[in-house]
C-alpha cells in the first residue's frame, strides 16, 4: 500500500532493532499499511527535487495528483479502490508550486499523472484544467482514462486537449459487451468504437492513445476474443497502441484489504482457482467454462506473435 508516513515507522524500526508488522511473501515480508492514515495530507503534499534527484532537464517525471479510486472494477486490485467521489485532489497552491518549481529549476513540462481514473467526473478535470491552464507554460501529460465517462461527458473532449493531454491510456479490456458489463464498464463495443473514431478525428496525432485489454474476462469465450482481437488489430481501428494481457487472480498468504472482487470470491464470478499458475508472481491458474489460464496466454502469446 502507500507508504507516505509508514516509512518513517521502518526506519525507526531498523535503526531500534523493533519489528514491524509484516507478512511473508515467498520469501519476502511485505509490510502491511494503512493506506488511508497514510494518505492524510496527500492534498498538500508536494515532491520537491533537488540536486541528489538527478533530475534532468526536459525529463518527463510522475506527478500525483489525487489518490484512490471511486470505482471498484470487479478484476481490480489497488487501495483506496472505492473511495468518495471528487476527494483527494491535490490543493492548487500545492500543485502549481510544485510545477512551477520543475519548470524553473529543470525546464520539466512533461509529466505522467500518478491518478487512477482523471475523468472520473467532469468536475476534476475542469478543476485541474483551470490549474494547468494557468501555468505561465505549456504542459504536456499522458494520464488513465475511462472511455465510457468521456462518452457520458463528450465536452470533456476538448477540455482533455486543451488543458495539455498528450497521452491517453484507455483501460477497455473487451469488446465483448456481455464482458465489459460483467466488470463495471457498460460502454457497448459499437459505441465505443464510434467514440475512438471521433477522438483520433479531433485529437489528431496531438494525443497518442493505448487501450488495454484483458483476456480471460466473464463471458468471453476464445471466438468472441478472436473476434475482437481482430478488429484491434487491424491497422484502421483508432488506437495507436493496444496490449493484451491474461487475466491476473493473485493470492497472497493473508488476504488484503484491497483484493479485487475476484481475488475475494471468484467463485461469484464463474471461476475456480487453485495451486499457482506463475508462483513468481503469485497468479493462481484460474478456469471457467470458456477458458482458462492457460488458455488465455496462449492467445495472448499468439497475439504479440502476430
Amino acid at each position: 500500500g502507500y507508504s507516505d508516513k509508514l516509512i518513517l515507522n521502518l526506519a525507526h524500526s531498523c535503526k531500534d532493532g523493533t519489528t514491524i508488522d509484516h507478512e511473508l511473501w515467498g520469501q519476502h515480508k511485505i509490510i502491511k499499511a494503512d493506506n488511508e492514515k497514510n494518505s492524510e495530507g496527500i492534498t498538500h503534499y508536494q515532491t520537491l527535487y533537488d540536486r541528489s534527484d538527478y533530475i534532468f532537464e526536459k525529463e518527463t517525471l510522475v506527478l500525483e495528483i489525487s489518490r484512490g479510486c471511486s470505482f471498484k472494477c470487479k478484476f481490480c486490485a489497488y487501495p483506496m479502490n472505492g473511495r468518495k467521489k471528487n476527494t483527494n485532489f491535490k490543493f492548487e497552491e500545492a500543485l502549481r508550486n510544485e510545477l512551477i518549481q520543475n519548470y524553473e529549476k529543470y525546464n520539466i513540462t512533461n509529466y505522467i499523472l500518478a491518478d487512477d481514473t482523471y475523468n472520473e467526473s467532469i468536475e476534476k478535470i475542469q478543476y485541474f484544467s483551470k490549474i494547468f491552464q494557468s501555468l505561465p507554460f505549456k504542459i504536456n501529460y499522458a494520464c488513465y482514462l475511462r472511455l465510457d465517462l468521456i462518452h457520458k461527458n463528450l465536452e470533456s473532449i476538448d477540455i482533455l486537449q486543451q488543458s495539455g493531454l498528450g497521452g491517453a491510456f484507455f483501460g477497455i479490456e473487451s469488446l465483448h459487451y456481455p464482458s465489459s458489463r460483467a466488470i463495471g464498464k457498460a460502454l457497448p463495443p459499437e459505441a465505443a468504437n464510434e467514440l475512438l473514431h471521433r477522438l483520433n478525428r479531433e485529437w489528431g496525432e496531438s494525443v497518442s492513445t493505448t487501450g488495454s485489454f484483458i483476456v480471460g474476462l466473464p463471458h468471453d469465450t476464445k471466438e468472441t476474443i478472436q473476434g475482437w482481437s481482430q478488429i484491434i488489430s487491424d491497422t484502421s481501428f483508432p488506437l495507436d497502441h493496444a496490449s493484451l494481457n491474461t487475466l491476473n487472480i493473485s493470492k497472497s498468504n493473508s488476504p488484503n484489504p484491497w483484493y479485487s472482487q475476484f481475488q475475494k470470491n471468484p467463485e461469484a464470478s464463474g471461476y475456480s482457482v487453485s495451486e499457482f499458475a506463475n508462483p513468481r508472481r503469485k497468479e493462481m491458474f484460474w478456469k471457467n467454462k470458456d477458458l482458462d489460464y492457460f488458455e488465455a496466454t496462449e492467445i495472448v502469446n499468439a497475439y504479440y506473435k502476430n
